[in-house]
């Protein structure tokens, strides 16, 4: 029982590190991306296409608002999830370690 507990542990750190490494670079590639349609449309108004260049940024910025709002959603709905998971299994727990009593 005790190994079994270890290993589970031993998962659930390894699927947090992962969860850690993932946000990192999700978060690297939407500033590189952002970045990226800023500049293509600081270039275009520099060249004279207004309506094209903030198209381009306003696209860009939103599209990372975006993802970010839906990001951070599912974030908090997967916590949710995770303590009532948590707590339906503390309740099944004690309600076992009673009945045995």
């Amino acid at each position: 029982m005790e190994q079994q507990s270890q290993h589970r542990q031993n998962i659930e750190s390894k699927v947090i590190e992962s969860n850690i490494r993932d946000q990192r670079l999700g978060i690297i590639f939407a500033f590189i991306i952002a970045m990226s349609a800023l500049f293509a449309a600081a270039l275009c108004i520099f060249w004279g296409n207004a309506v094209s260049g903030t198209l381009i940024g306003t696209t860009g910025v939103c599209g990372i608002i975006t993802s970010f709002i839906y990001g951070t959603r599912s974030n908090r709905i997967e916590r949710q999830r995770k303590a009532v998971q948590i707590n339906e299994t503390q309740m099944t727990s004690s309600s076992d370690s009673d009945a045995s009593k």
